[in-house]
């Protein structure tokens, strides 16, 4: 765990209440659900733990040992491990379960430290399917198009592209 980090602490089945629950009342609580034993709750434990330094205080990360807390790690289901556990206001706001790359553990406490994700910048996902026509990928493509479709029925662009990737599979 990490040394003097007050962002970090150390709960069990006797603080838990306070600790967690009560402290996620005034800001997020991570908890990592961890044993000494778990190889990925070794490669996630550091990356948890530099997240929490670096939020100055946006959120707390409870660390909560299921060998020495299986009541708790029964409680919330953890049947696996690392489970992690976002807890807002007394409830799981957020999960995951396995090592997570720091990337996407960013991306989704974002979600809820920040206030939401950035905005997405229109023409993004039009882009990102452009992209993916060049590579040859037209599945994919094809999805990233009824997917933005969906949210944008009167993209022009959108549908011309997608009629393209028929011809060129009619074609092929």
């Amino acid at each position: 765990m990490a040394d003097n980090n007050p962002n970090v602490i150390e709960v069990n089945e006797a603080n838990f209440d306070a600790e967690v629950v009560e402290q996620s009342r005034q800001r997020p609580v991570l908890v990592d659900f961890w044993a000494p034993w778990c190889w990925p709750c070794k490669m996630l434990s550091p990356v948890l733990e530099k997240l929490a330094a670096e939020s100055g205080g946006a959120f707390v990360l409870a660390k909560i040992n299921t060998d020495e807390n299986q009541a708790l790690a029964l409680e919330f289901n953890v049947c696996g491990i690392p489970a992690v556990k976002l807890v807002m206001d007394g409830q799981i706001a957020g999960e995951f379960t396995g090592a997570q790359p720091e990337s996407a553990i960013r991306k989704s406490l974002s979600q809820y430290l920040d206030g939401g994700e950035e905005e997405e910048k229109p023409g993004t996902r039009l882009e990102e399917a452009k992209a993916v026509i060049a590579a040859g990928n037209y599945d994919d493509a094809t999805k990233k198009l009824k997917s933005l479709l969906e949210d944008e029925p009167d993209n022009a662009e959108a549908t011309r592209l997608l009629a393209e990737i028929h011809f060129k599979r009619e074609a092929a």
